[in-house]
């Protein structure tokens, strides 16, 4: 059951009634903002407007789910030893003995093509969720009347100027001086956001730097195999709720 706020929600001022004089909801009763969609796949239907960010951050827990499954499924296989070079066959060796010969050998494990594939998959688009959030987040918060004055160039943004121009990092910037929020750059979530973001943009836009795009991917997904993903999830949740208490529970 996927868990999503609304985008809109109030209390009612006043008893609302039937049109023949029952009442129908009374005061102080919780109503959410309901639209109607109309599309081609499922035709016209009613849905409570969902708040993008819950959205998000519930399709990251799904895929970290997901995960934990694939994990489960690619640990199931076993382990070869790949050795350096060729005895004379003469003598039936162990493979402990062969290990102790051959000291360059190593022990590989032989894993599923297609479930590390997809475990990449769902890995890469928890992260990129991940710092999806964020953005969403932090493109809501900022309000409707801010505008930002460039010194530099003398240019006035606005709302829609500063989500498009401006990095998401300047972004949580501004919004922490409109929520007198200063000190977030001094806790564990700030690393952690910094970190997952660092992979999200390498994935997004490798810079090569001189070495081979292999060689630079190769150590991407080594880090991608290793992660904590629900350490991340729990960082950017905790980063959201830092900025806006009880946003996410």
């Amino acid at each position: 059951m996927i868990k999503v706020k609304p985008l809109f929600s109030t209390l009612l001022k006043n008893d609302v009634y039937n049109p023949n004089g029952s009442l129908w909801l009374p005061k102080n009763s919780k109503v959410y903002h309901t639209s109607i969609f109309k599309t081609k796949r499922f035709e016209k239907f009613l849905l409570i407007t969902p708040n993008p960010v819950h959205l998000i951050i519930s399709g990251v827990d799904f895929l970290i789910s997901e995960i934990q499954k694939e994990i489960t499924l690619i640990n199931q296989n076993n382990k070869i030893y790949v050795f350096s070079k060729l005895l004379d066959g003469i003598k039936n060796f162990t493979a402990q003995e062969l290990m102790e010969i051959d000291k360059e050998a190593e022990v590989i494990r032989k894993l599923d093509e297609d479930r590390l594939y997809k475990y990449l998959f769902l890995s890469m688009n928890c992260i990129i969720s991940m710092i999806s959030a964020i953005e969403a987040f932090v493109n809501q918060e900022i309000p409707v009347n801010f505008f930002l004055y460039k010194k530099k160039n003398k240019k006035v943004l606005k709302k829609e100027d500063i989500e498009k121009e401006l990095t998401l990092k300047e972004k949580i910037e501004i919004l922490a001086k409109i929520l007198n929020k200063k000190e977030y750059h001094k806790f564990n979530f700030w690393f952690d956001f910094l970190e997952i973001k660092k992979i999200r943009d390498n994935l997004i836009h490798l810079k090569t730097k001189g070495s081979i795009s292999v060689d630079r991917y190769n150590g991407i997904f080594s880090k991608i195999f290793d992660l904590d993903f629900l350490k991340y999830r729990n960082s950017i949740v905790s980063m959201i709720n830092y900025f806006k208490e009880k946003y996410i529970e």
